[in-house]
């Protein structure tokens, strides 16, 4: 995803409709792996003296279509009975204390990880492993829950977490260049529409102040028109 503060492409002078965006990045130089696409969003969070608007927002939802990512998947459970059941569920780590030894010795490389409400305890111990890397599980984000064998099935077909940074900036993998373009719009209307239930209720003026598609290795992003979206953003200015 291209940071917010420079652009190189002409087309981001103007606003495209969604799917016209999605087009264009398509469009761009092929390259030798399949691209994900991505969709960053400047929010109107961060300035406010309100807790809620400096902490920014969070959460995850399982895209219709999923990503087309594989992700590997650790999963801090205090009940050793429920080993096997999460394995077979499709998680690729599964422990406890001996779980956090292993991230402790940096032998464990993993995309998400999901924690069982009594597990929570023992991860203040990797809190610091964990945090820089976005890794910590959150029941904000949903990957703090107890039944952990449909956290790992969720995750696997494709769900995603997000959260702003200080800034208000958020973005998010929402499908492969390979993807429909219709199923790459389904997911990212689904993620608007996500985040914006989480809108604080003291944002009296636009939430989502502009929103960009780009690819992985692509030249620019595409603005977005938001008038043209399903999802409502807030008052456009």
């Amino acid at each position: 995803m291209k940071g917010f503060g420079v652009f190189v492409s002409k087309r981001e002078r103007e606003s495209y409709d969604a799917l016209s965006a999605i087009n264009q990045i398509k469009q761009g130089k092929k390259r030798n792996f399949d691209e994900t696409l991505d969709l960053g969003c400047r929010l109107n969070i961060g300035s406010s003296k309100t807790k809620s608007d400096q902490n920014g927002i969070r959460g995850s939802i399982e895209m219709p279509f999923g990503t087309g990512k594989k992700v590997k998947i650790a999963v801090f459970c205090a009940d050793a009975d429920k080993f096997n059941e999460i394995k077979n569920a499709g998680a690729d780590y599964v422990g406890a204390e001996d779980l956090v030894d292993e991230f402790k010795s940096g032998s464990i490389s993993c995309d998400v990880c999901l924690a069982s409400p009594d597990a929570m305890m023992m991860l203040a111990k990797i809190s610091k492993i964990l945090g820089p890397k976005k890794l910590m599980p959150s029941p904000k984000s949903g990957t703090v829950g107890t039944n952990l064998v449909e956290l790992v099935k969720s995750f696997k077909k494709g769900k995603v977490v997000y959260k702003s940074d200080a800034s208000g900036s958020l973005h998010a993998g929402i499908g492969k260049l390979s993807f429909a373009s219709e199923d790459l719009l389904a997911n990212l209307h689904a993620l608007l529409e996500d985040i914006m239930s989480k809108a604080p209720s003291s944002n009296k003026v636009v939430f989502v102040k502009e929103l960009f598609v780009s690819s992985t290795m692509g030249e620019g992003s595409c603005l977005l028109d938001k008038k043209s979206l399903a999802v409502k953003t807030g008052d456009v200015k």
